[in-house]
C-alpha cells in the first residue's frame, strides 16, 4: 500500500489538492449550460452531454475530462499568471464569456467556442482601481467597491463607470460587523437588476491596533518594515455603524436608509431600539425590486426587529416582527420573498432553527417546518415547494428536502444520506446536488436525473482507521440539566497492534458555529488527525453541546460562561474513550486546538479534571482575554453589561490570565504576527502577566509565526504542522 506525507494531508502541500475528491467549489448557470468551477480549472457542461453521458458508467471525473480547462491553460493565453480566480458571471454571446477576479486591478474575460470546446479568446480588462468586494447580476454586469470609497460597475460592453463616491465618514470598503450576522456580501442586486442595495460603515471611534509587516531588505524602495493598522472593535468599547445605501444603476439617484426616521416607538414591537448601538442584518430584496427587508439587531443581542423599506425613498414602510431572547437572538439568514406579499424566513424563535412563512397583508406567520432539528439553509423556490437542507434525519447530516406551501408535504429531494451542496438554477428550477459521506468522496446529481459518482482519490493508499460515535449525556453546567449527545470521532494509531499502549491527542474547539464531526468527507481538522495517526497516536475529537447545528436550545448554555459547559462535555468524552479504548494511556494525553479551540486547549489545562493526566498543551491563535476580543461576538456570548463593569465576575471568570496559576503542564502557545481576528495582543498579555510572578516561566513556549493571519496558509502550513507534530511527540514520547 502507498503512505502518504504531510505535502498529501495538509492543505498548501504540494500534493494535498490531487488527493481531494473532484468536486466543484461552486457552479454558475447559463441558460443549458452549467458552468463548473474547480481550485484549478473549470468546465461547461451542456444539458444534453450530461443526460447522454448519465446512460453509461461514466464517472463524475471521466465526464469532465474532455471539457476541462486548466488557469495554466488561461495564463498561457492571458500571459500573465493565474491562481484560484473567483468567477463571478458568464454569459452566451456566440460563445462564452466568463467573468473572474483574479488579482489587482484585473478582470479576465474569456471568450469559448462551446460547440468545439476551444478557448477563442482571452482579454483583460484593468479596473480604475482594486476591486475589493464584487458581485455580479443576471444580466453580466458586475459592481465592485474599492479602497478609496468608490463604487464602479463593468457593464456588458465592458466599460468601468463610476456609480458612487462616498465622501463622509461611512466607507463602502469593508463589509460590516467583521462579517457576523451572516454578513457576506457587501453588495446585493435587486431582482430585476436595476438597483444596488449596499452597506456602509462607519468606525471613526474605533481603536486602531498595529501591525508590522516584514519585507524583503533588497526590495526597491524597501522601508526594512512596513507598519500599519487595523480598526478594532473592543468588547464593551466603541464600535461601527452601519448604514444602507439603494442606487438606482440609470440614474445614479442614491437613497439611504436611516434608522432614525423610523417611528421611535412602532406599534406591535415589544421595545425601541437605540439606533446608534445597532446592526442590521438580513439585508434582502423583495421580489417586486421596489422594497428591501433588513433586521435591526439592538447592541445587546438580545433583541431584533425585522423591518421593511422602500427602495425608492428609502423611508421606512412597515414593521414586521421581532424576536428576542434571555442570551442571544442572532438572525443570519436573507428573506426569500416569493410573491407580493409573502417571504419565508428562518427564525430560532422554538430553540430550533426553522422555516416560515410570513404574509404581510394578514400581518400573521404560517410554520412551515417544525421538530427538534434544525434546518440549516433555505436554497429557493420553485414550483410552490420551498428547497431546503436540514438535519432533520441526524445531526450529523445535511440532507436535502422539499416542502409543499399549501400541503405542508415534506420529501428528500435526493434519497442520498450524508452532506448535500445544492444549487438552483433560478431560469428553469432545475438543480445540482454535490453530495458526499463519511465513507463515499462524493456524487454529482443533475436534477435527479443523472447521478455521477466521484473517483475516490484515496484509493490504492494506506490510511488509519477512523470510527464515528455518539454516547448521552447529561450536562450539569450552570445549575442547568440538559439531556444531549456528544459526537465523537476516534484515529486509531497506524499499523495498531492489539495490547499495545499509546498515547492520546485530543482535539478541541468547542466554540459556536463549528461543527468537527459530520458525515462528511474527510475531517474537519485539515489533516491533523491522519499526521498524528502515522506517528502512533490516537487521536480524539469530540463535538459539546455549543457546538453547531444543536438549535439554539442546546448552543445557547454557552452564555455567560464560555468554557464551562465544554470542559463538562470534554471530561465526559475523555472518560467514555477510555473506558472502550482500553490501550489508551490516560497518563499520556496532549490537548490542541486553534482560536476558540485554543481558547478551549488553555481552560483544559488550567480546569479539567484530566489536568493532571496532560502531559502538553498547544493552543494556537488562542483566545485569552474576551474583553480583547470583537464586539460582535463577545457581547453575544457574554453578555453587553458584562463588559460595562470593570469588576464583572463573568468577565474575569472566562479570562484565561485569572487562572493561569493553576497551570501545571507544559504549554506551547502559537501565534500569526499579522492576525486580524484574534489580535497577538492576547499571548502578549498572557506572557506579561506569568513574567510578573515568575513562577510558571519554565512550562511556556511561545512561538510567532511572521507573515500570517488567524491561521498559516499555503506552503507554510507544513512548516507549522512539523512544528505542532514535535513539541507534541517531545512530551508524549518521554
Amino acid at each position: 500500500m502507498k503512505q502518504l506525507t504531510l505535502d498529501d494531508w495538509i492543505p498548501g502541500g504540494k500534493y494535498y489538492e490531487s488527493h481531494q475528491p473532484f468536486s466543484p467549489t461552486k457552479i454558475l448557470f447559463c441558460n443549458q449550460y452549467n458552468i463548473l468551477c474547480f481550485s484549478d480549472g473549470f468546465v461547461i457542461l451542456s444539458n444534453d452531454k450530461i443526460h447522454q453521458n448519465s446512460t453509461q458508467s461514466t464517472s463524475f471525473n471521466q465526464l469532465c475530462q474532455p471539457y476541462y480547462h486548466s488557469y495554466s491553460e488561461l495564463s498561457s493565453k492571458a500571459n500573465c499568471e493565474i491562481k484560484h480566480p473567483t468567477f463571478y458571471f458568464c454569459e452566451a454571446e456566440g460563445g462564452f464569456i466568463l467573468l473572474h477576479l483574479y488579482e489587482d486591478i484585473h478582470f479576465l474575460i474569456v471568450k469559448l467556442n462551446i460547440e468545439h470546446n476551444e478557448i477563442e479568446d482571452v482579454t483583460i480588462a484593468n479596473a480604475p482601481e482594486v476591486p475589493l468586494y464584487v458581485q455580479s447580476n443576471e444580466n453580466g454586469i458586475v459592481a465592485f467597491s474599492t479602497q478609496r470609497n468608490n463604487l464602479y460597475i463593468l457593464d456588458q460592453k465592458r466599460r468601468f463607470n463610476i456609480l458612487y463616491h462616498c465622501t463622509t465618514n461611512y466607507k463602502i470598503n469593508k463589509t460590516p460587523s467583521r462579517d457576523e450576522f451572516g454578513i457576506e456580501h457587501l453588495i446585493h442586486w435587486s431582482p430585476d437588476n436595476q438597483k444596488i442595495a449596499f452597506y456602509l460603515t462607519e468606525d471613526e471611534k474605533v481603536p486602531e491596533y498595529p501591525y508590522i509587516h516584514l519585507t524583503d531588505i533588497d526590495a526597491p524602495n524597501n522601508k526594512r518594515f512596513l507598519t500599519h493598522t487595523t480598526k478594532y472593535p473592543f468588547a464593551g468599547q466603541e464600535s461601527e455603524s452601519t448604514r444602507i445605501g439603494i442606487l438606482d444603476i440609470e440614474t445614479k439617484k442614491i437613497v439611504f436608509i436611516d434608522c432614525k426616521d423610523d417611528p421611535t416607538e412602532i406599534p406591535g414591537t415589544q421595545r425601541s431600539i437605540n439606533h446608534q448601538n445597532s446592526y442590521m442584518p438580513c439585508l434582502s430584496w423583495a421580489i417586486d425590486s421596489k422594497h428591501i427587508y433588513v433586521c435591526e439587531l439592538e447592541r445587546s443581542q438580545k433583541y431584533f426587529q425585522a423591518k421593511k423599506y422602500s427602495a425608492d425613498s428609502g423611508t421606512f414602510e412597515s414593521f414586521l416582527f421581532d424576536e428576542e431572547d434571555d442570551c442571544y437572538v442572532e438572525p443570519e439568514h436573507s428573506f426569500l420573498s416569493i410573491s407580493k406579499s409573502k417571504f419565508i424566513f428562518l427564525s430560532q424563535r422554538t430553540g430550533y432553527n426553522h422555516l416560515y412563512l410570513y404574509d404581510e397583508e394578514l400581518k400573521q406567520t404560517e410554520t412551515l417546518t417544525q421538530g427538534e432539528w434544525n434546518v440549516t439553509q433555505c436554497i429557493g423556490y420553485s414550483n410552490n415547494k420551498i428547497i431546503y437542507l436540514s438535519t432533520e434525519n441526524s445531526l450529523l447530516n445535511q440532507d436535502a428536502y422539499w416542502i409543499d406551501i399549501d400541503s405542508k408535504k415534506t420529501s428528500f429531494l435526493t434519497e442520498k444520506k450524508g452532506h448535500h451542496t445544492l444549487y438552483l438554477n433560478k431560469t428553469n428550477n432545475k438543480w445540482i446536488d454535490c453530495f458526499d459521506a463519511h465513507d463515499n468522496p462524493g456524487e454529482i446529481i443533475f436534477n435527479g436525473e443523472s447521478v455521477y459518482s466521484i473517483e475516490n482519490p484515496l484509493n490504492g493508499y494506506d490510511l488509519p482507521k477512523q470510527t464515528i460515535g455518539s454516547f448521552p449525556y447529561t450536562l450539569h453546567s450552570q445549575g442547568k440539566m440538559i439531556d444531549h449527545a456528544i459526537y465523537y470521532r476516534v484515529t486509531f494509531p497506524m499499523n495498531y497492534q492489539k495490547g499495545k499502549k499509546y498515547p492520546v491527542i485530543f482535539y478541541v474547539y468547542g466554540g459556536p458555529h463549528v461543527q468537527l464531526i459530520s458525515n462528511h468527507w474527510g475531517s474537519s481538522t485539515k489533516g491533523f488527525e491522519e499526521m498524528m495517526s502515522t506517528e502512533g497516536y490516537y487521536v480524539l475529537c469530540a463535538d459539546p453541546i455549543t457546538s453547531m447545528n444543536r438549535g439554539h436550545k442546546e448552543e445557547s448554555v454557552i452564555y455567560p460562561y464560555l468554557n464551562k459547559a465544554q470542559i463538562e462535555d470534554y471530561d465526559a468524552s475523555l472518560d467514555y474513550f477510555f473506558k472502550h479504548f482500553e490501550d489508551a494511556d490516560r497518563n499520556k494525553i496532549a490537548v490542541y486546538g486553534w482560536s476558540f479551540g485554543g481558547y478551549m486547549t488553555l481552560s483544559m489545562l488550567l480546569m479539567s479534571k484530566y489536568r493532571d493526566h496532560f502531559k502538553i498543551g498547544v493552543a494556537g491563535g488562542a483566545v485569552i482575554d474576551w474583553r480583547y476580543y470583537e464586539v460582535m461576538y463577545s457581547e453575544r456570548y457574554m453578555g453587553y453589561e458584562n463588559f460595562l463593569d470593570k469588576e464583572s465576575k463573568v468577565a474575569k471568570e472566562n479570562d484565561i490570565k485569572e487562572k493561569i496559576d493553576l497551570l501545571q503542564t507544559h504549554l506551547y502557545l502559537i501565534h500569526c504576527d499579522n492576525d486580524p481576528v484574534v489580535l497577538p495582543l492576547h499571548p502578549l498579555s498572557l506572557i506579561n502577566k506569568i513574567n510578573k510572578t515568575g513562577e510558571i516561566l519554565d512550562l511556556i513556549d511561545f512561538y510567532l509565526f511572521p507573515g500570517h493571519e488567524h491561521n498559516v496558509k499555503g506552503p507554510q502550513r507544513i512548516a507549522l504542522m512539523n512544528k505542532i507534530k514535535s513539541m507534541i511527540s517531545n512530551y508524549l514520547n518521554k
